[in-house]
């Protein structure tokens, strides 16, 4: 029983759960916002947030599972940089191509209602309008991964302090129990 309850304990205190609660709060969100100026079926708007959902999702763990352990926490800051600015600017396009297919089929949609991040889509396909709507997104989804990646750091410092304060109370059990 002991044991099952600190199972639970470290599950309900774990990164997985806060990651769990933060999506959570973020899929709810998106319902908030789906409630308000329906015009199409909701099986369209929840396909939609699912889609663009999902590509915060793996835009977010690329970095936050991938490039910042890699390379930020290791301190290779220019190899960082030097990915991370193009996840940031193919992201940008293909989120943006995305939207911007979206309200070519369904031009009623509002983009806050399927989109986190939110900015005007312009209906057009040229190069000048797809450059500035992928240049808006580019800067929301920049600010988005430096917020995230300030918790991923803060979740990893606090490892390592519950770590060191570990080790340090190991060591002076075994001082104590030398003398």
């Amino acid at each position: 029983m002991k044991k099952a309850l600190q199972l639970l304990y470290r599950f309900f205190t774990g990164r997985l759960f806060r990651n769990i609660l933060f999506w959570s709060a973020f899929f709810n969100l998106q319902y908030n916002n789906i409630q308000s100026h329906k015009v199409y079926d909701d099986k369209w708007y929840w396909l939609f947030v699912l889609i663009t959902n999902s590509l915060a999702i793996i835009y977010t763990y690329t970095n936050n599972l991938y490039l910042v352990p890699r390379f930020l926490v290791k301190k290779k800051y220019g190899n960082y940089f030097i990915r991370v600015i193009p996840l940031i600017v193919v992201f940008s396009i293909v989120y943006t191509m995305v939207l911007k297919v979206i309200i070519g089929y369904f031009p009623l949609i509002q983009i806050h209602q399927i989109s986190p991040i939110t900015s005007p889509v312009s209906k057009g396909w040229t190069i000048s309008d797809f450059v500035y709507d992928a240049g808006w997104y580019a800067i929301g989804w920049a600010v988005w991964l430096l917020l995230l990646t300030g918790a991923w750091y803060m979740n990893y410092f606090q490892r390592i302090q519950k770590d060191s304060v570990k080790a340090l109370r190991d060591a002076e059990l075994m001082v104590l129990e030398a003398n």
